[in-house]
C-alpha cells in the first residue's frame, strides 16, 4: 500500500471509530487536551486548550490523531514517509482512491509554509453524500527521505461549522519542528 494510501486507510480508520455508534469507547489513555507532538514525523500541532483529541491507536500512535467532535464527522492529521517525491504526485493517488467520488475543489496552498494541496470530494454514501477535505503537503526530511503530512475531514455534505472550524483550528496549529 502506497504512503498516500495508507494516510487516507488510517483517516478512515479512526473516521470510522465515531463514539456512540456501536463501537467501544475510547480508552481514557488515549484522549488529551493540548498540543500534539509528533518526534517520529518531526511535526507539532497548537491546539487550545480544552481542545480534546484522540491519539491513534497503540500500534500506530505515532501516526497521528482525530479531534473529539461533538458533531457528526471527523477530523484527523496523520503523517507517514512519502513514496510521491511531489505533490501533484500525492494528488493523482487522492483522486485514484476517490474515484467514486466527486472532485469539487482542489486548490494549491500552504501548510506552515510547505507547498500543499487543498482537495475536496462529495461521495456517495448509504445515509447521504459525505464530504471528504484533504489538505496535503509533504517535505524532505532530515534522513533525505520524504514526509507525507496529511489533515483530513469527513462528514455530511451540509458539513457543521463546528467540523470545519477544528479542520481549521488542527491546520492554524501545525508546525514542523525538525530541519528539512
Amino acid at each position: 500500500m502506497g504512503s498516500t494510501k495508507l494516510l487516507l486507510w488510517i483517516g478512515a480508520v479512526m473516521g470510522s471509530l465515531q463514539l456512540g455508534q456501536g463501537v467501544p469507547a475510547t480508552p481514557d489513555s488515549l484522549i488529551k487536551s493540548g498540543p500534539y507532538r509528533n518526534a517520529k514525523f518531526q511535526y507539532l500541532v497548537q491546539l487550545p486548550p480544552g481542545f480534546q483529541h484522540e491519539l491513534a491507536p497503540p500500534s500506530q500512535e505515532d501516526r497521528g490523531f482525530r479531534a473529539r467532535l461533538p458533531v457528526e464527522g471527523t477530523v484527523w492529521m496523520a503523517a507517514t514517509h512519502s513514496d510521491s517525491t511531489t505533490i501533484a504526485g500525492i494528488v493523482s493517488v487522492v483522486r485514484k482512491s476517490h474515484r467514486a467520488c466527486r472532485e469539487t475543489a482542489n486548490r494549491p496552498t500552504k501548510l506552515a509554509g510547505l507547498e500543499a494541496s487543498d482537495m475536496e470530494f462529495t461521495c456517495p454514501g448509504p445515509k447521504g453524500d459525505r464530504a471528504n477535505r484533504f489538505v496535503i503537503a509533504v517535505r524532505k526530511d532530515p534522513s533525505g527521505g520524504l514526509t507525507e503530512y496529511v489533515i483530513g475531514l469527513e462528514s455530511p455534505v451540509s458539513m457543521d461549522g463546528r467540523a470545519i472550524t477544528a479542520f481549521e483550528i488542527i491546520r492554524r496549529g501545525f508546525r514542523v519542528t525538525g530541519k528539512s
